[in-house]
């Protein structure tokens, strides 16, 4: 039944995919698919759930990125699709925690399937599971044989970067026997998976929050990112995140350096819930739009 609320919705959502693509053709604005990570509208999406993806669809997101460990609102991974599909959006990657690859990773796969998920990242490797360059390496063995899995389900398992992954990695070897200095956790990690099974969750914000240019990575592995979260973080010294373009993040040049921008998946993300997350996530949005 297409009620007012809804016809208007609707009207609002095509508007605003067509104000996106005037912006593309007079701005060359680059991005294809642009999506929001769901933990930056967890209180909204409790409150209303099919009421918040309406508007962040009405917005102009097509995409949504779940965080499988948050208990998905209390709902089926087939109500969840429902509810995706009546907004017209698609939920085509879920952050998960390294328990998730360990027991059960078949059924986990399996309902990810259900909802549409294309990818399934792990947001952190805690500090306790990674002490030596062993831990890396065994951690990056278990991606690569999760991966394995994941690739004959269709789908992808990857990494997200935290800041504290860009600390050295040392410390004994796999055989136990020595003790050497190699580069990060995060390059170690990237060095050790196989691009055929292991894919890699870019977090702008996170990579300049430790320090590093993520332009460099990009450049260094083109082929390896499919993934990015789109986070604008405050000057130095200060706490929170800000509004896509409200901080110190270059977004222009970071996806300017991206080498198949119509292939990646990229999700706005604001890691503490906004005290207005629906004018937050328009603000960021209307910036993405500007970019040339």
């Amino acid at each position: 039944m297409i009620t007012r609320r809804s016809f208007l919705l609707t009207a609002t959502a095509t508007a605003a995919a067509a104000g996106l693509d005037a912006a593309r053709a007079a701005a060359g604005a680059p991005l294809k698919r642009v999506g929001v990570q769901a933990g930056s509208l967890r209180a909204a999406l409790t409150r209303d759930f099919a009421g918040t993806l309406e508007q962040i669809a009405a917005i102009g997101f097509r995409e949504i990125e779940l965080q499988w460990y948050g208990g998905n609102f209390g709902r089926t991974p087939e109500q969840l699709r429902a509810a995706f599909d009546r907004a017209g959006l698609r939920a085509t990657s879920a952050l998960i925690h390294t328990g998730a690859m360990l027991v059960g990773w078949e059924r986990h796969l399996a309902a990810a399937k259900i909802i549409g998920i294309e990818h399934l990242a792990v947001v952190n490797i805690t500090d306790d599971e990674r002490q030596s360059l062993a831990d890396c390496h065994e951690w990056a063995d278990r991606f690569n044989r999760a991966g394995e899995i994941a690739r004959k389900h269709g789908m992808w398992v990857a990494l997200h970067n935290e800041p504290q992954f860009m600390v050295a990695a040392s410390g004994p070897d796999g055989a136990g026997s020595e003790t050497r200095e190699g580069g990060t956790f995060y390059d170690e990690f990237i060095t050790r998976t196989d691009p055929a099974l292991v894919t890699l969750e870019l977090d702008v914000g996170n990579m300049t929050r430790a320090g590093y240019d993520p332009v460099t990575f990009l450049r260094k592995h083109p082929s390896r990112y499919r993934l990015f979260h789109l986070k604008d973080v405050p000057p130095q010294g200060q706490d929170g995140d800000r509004p896509l373009g409200k901080g110190r993040v270059d977004f222009q040049r970071i996806l300017s350096a991206v080498p198949d921008r119509d292939a990646a998946h990229f999700f706005v993300e604001h890691a503490v819930d906004p005290a207005a997350p629906i004018d937050t996530m328009r603000q960021s949005y209307q910036h993405l739009a500007s970019l040339s």
